[in-house]
């Protein structure tokens, strides 16, 4: 890389004072006294102004450091990094034929401790090299004004290479598209000097043209699309015609192609078509100055190679993207109809059982205290079936069941329902109940809030393994924000959650509590809080244990 830039400077003095630099090369001067002839002539060297440059952009001071002194006086490199000696021998050793010196070459080879012999030996290997490089390319190092690049078929078979090369790369990976056209577009600006540029994707479906913006641009781009009809816009026509347009752009033109001319920040639009075999794949249009402009159209064999290859990595690109879109939605089709057979098989023992149920009522009869626990029974049995009914649509449970909610009798089945099942074998635990009668019954989701309050009471209980107690509150009338809520209250007096859990506590975690938990509960749990239009928070300390808020729209039924 060092050897690659450390002539950097001088492109850098022909661009910034090309009359000076012409006067300066066509003097016959020692190479080694060069460098103090520039700078008393135009006030710097190429070898300083090649230094600042590699460093500006970044590049090690190593890197700079060879482009700076690689035509120091020998006498001061002895100790100088390998790589700043490496540069200055190897830039005397490629000195053409009328400025190379064996006797410099010798004292320049010195840095290295190597002989006279090796110098002349990689002088010679070298130039075959290079005799056979220029045989392959069709080239000569004669010295000579090099030509316009638009008549130089090297320079303009290097452009496209390179520029194709770059719009390939973003091609493979994992197929984000996003990044490929951002790539694309990246590359084809600099390449091309062009101020911007923006592609267009063909939907044969609609038959229209969309704007596809990569990153960084603005989202709304996507907004832009016009029908592919004829006449109608220099994109659309370019697109017809599979032939490149270009236009200066005045009031004659569509409005469309003015407004993405000003967008595009350049007087004249080129529109170029990507066309992949028959396909129409889209329009990719660039947004030049005059000038430019005027050299681009002469350069039809890099434009259409351009076209040509990112139609193609584009269409295959596209076509990946439908078949995994087709794939998933096979996937899909296939994951429901599994799903509607479990689901058949589920509800099968759930009449059985709930049959049994209301055959088991009937004998106790209508008095037995038991009526009251198989009905609890009953309304979990039925909530299971509701769950699994919504399971082949993914419904959101929230949307289902909405109706008129007692919450404070909500709590209290609840209350059953633990007593009878968790607590069983938990004799130093207890549940308390401090509820407002003056709740109103609530327009919400019964079974969605139930799931809610069964999750974290469960979780309460397993907090509460040594004893302890779980209480249940309710409140009318909190003002959030202005707004009037219902406040559900679920506390313990257990060991409370340590800070570094409490941190993250609504996100999926890896549970803790063994194999049998998922570690998922209250990200749920927070989810259906969401989905009820509510807000939920939670204090926790290990002296007065953990206190679970839930504040809920207060809608009347």
């Amino acid at each position: 890389l060092a050897g690659l830039m450390h002539d950097i400077g001088k492109m850098a003095l022909a661009l910034n004072a090309p009359e000076e630099w012409a006067a300066l090369r066509n003097e016959k001067v020692d190479p080694n006294a060069r460098a103090e002839l520039e700078h008393s002539r135009i006030g710097i060297s190429h070898a300083a102004i090649g230094a600042d440059t590699l460093m500006r952009w970044g590049l090690p001071t190593f890197v700079a450091d060879a482009a700076r002194f690689h035509h120091a006086s020998l006498d001061t490199l002895w100790d100088a990094h390998p790589l700043v000696r490496a540069v200055c021998l190897a830039n005397v050793i490629a000195r053409p034929d009328g400025e190379f010196s064996m006797e410099h070459a010798v004292r320049a080879a010195g840095l290295f401790g190597l002989s006279g012999g090796v110098v002349a030996g990689l002088r010679s290997e070298v130039k075959g090299e290079v005799a056979e490089i220029e045989k392959m390319l069709g080239i000569s190092s004669e010295i000579r004004l090099p030509p316009a690049r638009d008549e130089d078929p090297l320079g303009t078979r290097l452009l496209q290479a390179a520029l194709l090369d770059a719009v390939a790369a973003p091609a493979g990976g994992d197929g984000d598209e996003t990044s490929f056209v951002t790539a694309a577009l990246a590359s084809v600006a600099i390449l091309f000097d062009a101020r911007s540029a923006l592609l267009f994707e063909y939907d044969a479906a609609d038959n229209r043209l969309r704007a596809c913006p990569g990153a960084g641009q603005d989202a709304r781009l996507r907004e832009l699309e016009l029908p592919l009809s004829d006449g109608r816009s220099l994109l659309a026509q370019s697109l017809l015609t599979r032939a490149a347009a270009q236009a200066g752009v005045d009031a004659g033109q569509s409005v469309l192609d003015r407004q993405i001319a000003g967008l595009l920040g350049g007087p004249v639009l080129m529109c170029l078509p990507l066309v992949a075999g028959e396909r129409a794949v889209g329009v990719l249009v660039l947004g030049l100055r005059e000038g430019l402009a005027e050299r681009l159209s002469r350069q039809s064999t890099l434009l259409s190679g351009l076209a040509h290859d990112l139609a193609r990595r584009w269409d295959t690109l596209r076509l990946d993207r439908d078949l995994r879109r087709t794939q998933i939605n096979d996937l899909n089709i296939l994951h429901n109809a599994q799903i509607r057979r479990a689901v058949h098989e589920i509800n099968n023992p759930l009449t059985i059982v709930r049959n049994y149920l209301a055959i088991l009522g009937d004998r106790l009869g209508s008095g037995h205290e038991a009526q009251e626990e198989l009905q609890i029974i009953r309304e979990e049995i039925d909530r299971v079936a509701d769950l699994v009914l919504r399971l082949p649509d993914g419904e959101d449970e929230s949307s289902h069941g909405a109706g008129a909610t007692d919450i404070n009798a909500l709590v209290r089945d609840l209350s059953r329902l633990l007593e009878g099942s968790l607590l069983i074998g938990r004799a130093g635990i207890r549940i308390d109940l401090d509820l407002d009668e003056g709740l109103p019954v609530l327009h919400t989701a019964r079974n969605t809030l139930k799931q809610i309050l069964l999750n974290l009471g469960k979780n309460a209980i397993e907090a509460l393994d040594g004893g302890g107690t779980l209480r249940f509150s309710t409140q009318d009338y909190v003002y959030l924000d202005g707004a009037p809520h219902v406040s559900i209250e679920v506390a313990d007096d257990g060991p409370g959650i340590p800070p570094q859990i409490l941190a993250n506590l609504f996100q999926p975690v890896t549970s803790t509590k063994g194999s049998r938990h998922s570690g998922l509960g209250l990200s749920i749990v927070r989810n259906l809080v969401d989905a009820l239009g509510g807000r939920i928070n939670c204090r926790s300390t290990p002296d007065t244990g953990t206190v679970f808020q839930i504040f809920l729209p207060r809608e009347p039924a």
